[in-house]
């Protein structure tokens, strides 16, 4: 048994269909614990900064990070609404309990960037922030209405308990098997 062996792998792949990056991440499995499919803190790495630093790929090798997760899935579905979440996790519980919307994911809180959202040009997107990043999402999102029809919800802190600030939409789908919008 390897050393990531109960990790998952997220492959961001752009709209050209290349593979930019692959985001590994370890989660608590035990259905009992309340910590049940959240991340282990420190336990996220991007495979291709690591086989570069392990020398598993040369030091220039091209790895982009300016890719959503999902992003891929944008031109198969150029039609429908787009929900724009922080995790890949998110975008998965969410295609599962609505495949109508195509759900795409920034990777990581703070990769709600310019770059990233280009390839939403055009687009209706529902912005669904984990709960602690809701005003700094909201912020971002509003210099970028040039685009896309950016709608930001703030459903995860409406419905997450007082105190609860991690709380994401996958928190709420493994609760509920529903979306309120």
């Amino acid at each position: 048994m390897g050393e990531y062996d109960d990790y998952t792998v997220f492959p961001s792949i752009d709209i050209e269909e290349r593979v930019c990056n692959l985001k590994v991440q370890h989660y608590e499995t035990n259905i009992g614990s309340p910590r049940f499919a959240h991340s282990d803190p420190g336990a996220c790495y991007w495979l291709g900064a690591m086989w570069v630093k392990e020398g598993l790929l040369p030091r220039d090798a091209e790895f982009r990070s300016e890719c959503l997760f999902g992003e891929h899935l944008l031109s198969r579905h150029p039609n429908s609404i787009v929900a724009l979440v922080e995790s890949p996790k998110n975008a998965l519980f969410g295609a599962l309990s609505y495949p109508q919307m195509t759900w795409v994911a920034t990777g990581n809180k703070t990769m709600l960037r310019r770059e990233v959202l280009k390839p939403l040009l055009g687009r209706d997107v529902i912005v669904i922030p984990d709960r602690d990043a809701i005003g700094e999402w909201q912020t971002c999102i509003s210099g970028m209405g040039d685009i896309a029809n950016f709608t930001v919800s703030d459903f995860c802190e409406r419905v997450a308990s007082e105190g609860e600030m991690k709380f994401d939409i996958a928190d709420y789908l493994q609760q509920k098997s529903l979306l309120p919008f």
